[in-house]
């Protein structure tokens, strides 16, 4: 592991091991560099509601025992989601709480994460038949619930269906539309949604994904 970001509503802290190796999605944004040597103030900065931030912070210990550490401060709930893709240079979208969103949800006890992401899929849209392809990446973000702070891991999927199918909104989650986008207004609506969403996007671009 040589970077691992985490969000907070539209702000984000990346923990990267060099000022030259910040993540290509934060180029263009404004950020404030820290150092890793007090991670618990980190934190509080970095959720603070009366100065959110961005932050990049240049470690000076192994990435993979501060991802660790962080874990381990934290609350962990596990989701699971799809990039689905029909062969036609198309993505499947939806819209919840008036927001652009991928379909994704939490991992019930005993499901693996495969398994979650297709039922998610499934159940948020209407889509069957999918076939799940290789993990694109992982995104990290928090969120106050009950008086603690939970870290939110979703794992997401390359995923394929061929079939014209009638889709089905989810309304009980908040979703009022599912759509396929082409690929590229799809990448713009994803740019300028949630903070992960962007995020996804950003690693998609980079890593070449047809989808």
């Amino acid at each position: 592991m040589d970077n691992f970001t985490v969000f907070f509503r539209f702000n984000f802290v990346s923990f990267v091991l060099s000022e030259q190796k910040i993540p290509p999605f934060a180029l263009d944004k404004e950020y404030f560099f820290r150092t890793d040597d007090h991670l618990d103030k980190i934190f509080s900065e970095f959720v603070s509601e009366n100065r959110p931030m961005n932050l990049i912070v240049v470690c000076h210990r192994p990435i993979i025992q501060l991802f660790r550490k962080c874990l381990n401060m934290l609350t962990i709930h596990k989701a699971a989601g799809g990039v689905v893709g029909n062969g036609k240079s198309e993505l499947l979208l939806i819209r919840r709480n008036g927001m652009w969103d991928l379909p994704k949800g939490h991992v019930e006890k005993g499901e693996t994460i495969g398994t979650a992401a297709l039922r998610e899929v499934n159940e948020e849209t209407g889509v069957a038949n999918l076939t799940i392809g290789s993990l694109i990446a992982k995104t990290y973000h928090v969120y106050p619930l009950d008086g603690e702070w939970i870290l939110k891991q979703t794992s997401w999927y390359d995923m394929q269906t061929s079939e014209d199918q009638i889709l089905t909104p989810q309304t009980e989650e908040g979703i009022d539309q599912v759509c396929w986008l082409p690929k590229k207004v799809a990448m713009e609506k994803l740019d300028t949604s949630f903070a992960t969403l962007a995020y996804l996007s950003s690693i998609m671009q980079t890593k070449g994904e047809t989808i």
